[in-house]
């Protein structure tokens, strides 16, 4: 499941027009690649079952995971299988793989192996019974005593202990007429065919190197705002494609008559004041629940933030962008933000730094979704909401930070956020020998574009609610009372 890789690790940038400095690349051990995208299969493919504030008629297209999945309806945190007395592979642990490790563990899926068929799953059974023991597969950090999340893949206690009693008795395969439909193979688009689909030039990949942060700069000639419900991106190449994100550059007067949603005025730019839209582990797309989209204003351009990572095979690299329009404005338009702050230093040896960064909220607000982000001395990650009546309540802790799984965090339930609520977003790091993806102890670490510097950046979507105009107001960084 991990293989070397030689080559930098960037994250994202200030401005979506500037080039980040280069730096010597590193060599680490990962898990597969894209590492902060693979986590998306899990979290912004699996946002459409989060619970929507109305509920307007679905726009049909075809579904994100295969049909037999959906149609077990599995209840979150609730075990997959029924009880018997042995353990058996046949519509009894293969269940448990297809409800939980198959939208990346299948033949020609993103994972390095599959779990199904049984040959597949007997080969590898060792392994899937540690790694599922130790939780750390389905990847997911998210303190359970905290939040109920959408996206959750998490294994129920009682599925764990099953696949480790079938591996414990030998594996056995059981009735092979007991077997689950193979897995439908995936079209193009997971979205059902695009609206509009915007692609850049191809782009010659290296073979060997660190190559810069790619810009494109596509013009939208929109004539009217459009509302996106949906979106994806796939690369001819996704193998050396590390991530790419999507900025709207809106430098066009409103049409006339024109009616959009009020959002605070950007404080700050590209990826520090949220995206348009963002890469998922193969290119899997985004469907956000009925009745809740982002707009896409007339006359604007794309931007396109696209960065690779060379694999030791020159390539031919093309994006593809597509959108799917919804056929009506949305109840809930989605505006992404964030906390960040880019004005830290962490001492050399400090393994317990603290950053924070606070807004208030002028608006009533609706929260959908939150993705904390830093780099390799991130240790832990907690957003707080602080309410106008005093009370607080801790919307999302990441006791122990991963780097290379950084998830979007989907709400079941999306939470209301009175005017006046005080967001804070606490980040912990450790500059530390004691970490072991520690470039440099001995170093300050400030605010950077490269993996060896740091981010401090709380991403979150809400819905803002109709209000007289007002903005968020940036509070200073505050010591957080642990």
């Amino acid at each position: 499941m991990y293989r070397t890789r030689t080559g930098p690790r960037e994250s994202l940038p200030i401005q979506p027009g500037q080039q980040p400095g280069t730096k010597g690349g590193i060599t680490k051990t990962l898990k597969p690649a894209h590492h902060h995208i693979i986590a998306a299969v899990f979290s912004l493919q699996l946002a459409i079952q989060a619970e929507p504030t109305q509920l307007p008629d679905q726009v049909k297209r075809p579904p994100m995971v295969d049909a037999t999945s959906q149609e077990q309806a599995i209840e979150k945190g609730k075990p997959v299988t029924a009880v018997q007395d042995t353990p058996v592979f046949y519509g009894d642990v293969e269940k448990i793989f297809r409800a939980h490790c198959t939208d990346c563990h299948q033949s020609g899926g993103y994972a390095p192996f599959s779990v199904v068929p049984y040959e597949n799953a007997r080969r590898h059974a060792r392994m899937i019974a540690e790694v599922v023991d130790e939780r750390r597969m389905p990847p997911w950090s998210a303190s359970p005593a905290y939040g109920h999340f959408a996206n959750d893949p998490s294994l129920a206690t009682a599925d764990i202990e099953r696949i480790k009693q079938w591996v414990a008795t030998g594996t056995p395969a059981g009735e092979v007429a007991k077997a689950l439909p193979p897995v439908p193979p995936r079209p193009q688009w997971d979205i059902g065919k695009p609206d509009v689909v915007y692609e850049t030039e191809p782009a010659d990949i290296a073979a060997e190197g660190q190559m810069p942060y790619r810009y494109v700069r596509i013009p939208t000639h929109l004539t009217e705002d459009r509302w996106v419900d949906a979106t994806q991106i796939i690369s001819t190449s996704p193998q050396v494609v590390h991530h790419v994100l999507i900025f709207i550059e809106d430098n066009a007067p409103a049409p006339a008559g024109a009616v959009r949603p009020w959002t605070p005025d950007s404080d700050q730019g590209g990826g520090l004041n949220g995206s348009f839209a963002t890469t998922m582990a193969a290119g899997r797309g985004l469907i956000y629940p009925p009745g809740r989209a982002k707009l896409l204003p007339a006359g604007a351009t794309i931007v396109m933030q696209i960065h690779y990572t060379p694999d030791g095979t020159p390539h031919q690299s093309k994006t593809m962008l597509g959108l799917h329009f919804a056929k009506q404005p949305p109840t809930e338009p989605v505006d992404s933000r964030s906390l960040a702050n880019v004005t830290f230093m962490i001492p050399p040896g400090d393994p317990a730094h603290v950053v924070t960064s606070t807004k208030v909220l002028l608006r009533d607000a609706t929260l959908f979704s939150l993705r904390p982000h830093m780099h390799l001395r991130g240790k832990s990650f907690r957003y707080i909401a602080e309410f106008p009546d005093g009370s607080q309540e801790v919307l999302l802790d990441v006791p122990k930070w991963d780097f290379e799984w950084q998830v979007e965090y989907v709400l079941a339930k999306p939470r209301f956020l009175p005017k006046g609520t005080r967001l804070r977003a606490i980040a912990t790091y450790d500059n530390s020998k004691a970490n072991e993806n520690n470039p440099d102890p001995t170093k300050s670490v400030f605010f950077g574009l490269q993996s060896t510097e740091e981010m401090m950046i709380g991403y979150f979507e809400v819905m803002w609610h109709d209000e007289p105009k007002s903005a968020s107001i940036d509070l200073p960084a505050q010591a957080p009372k642990l």
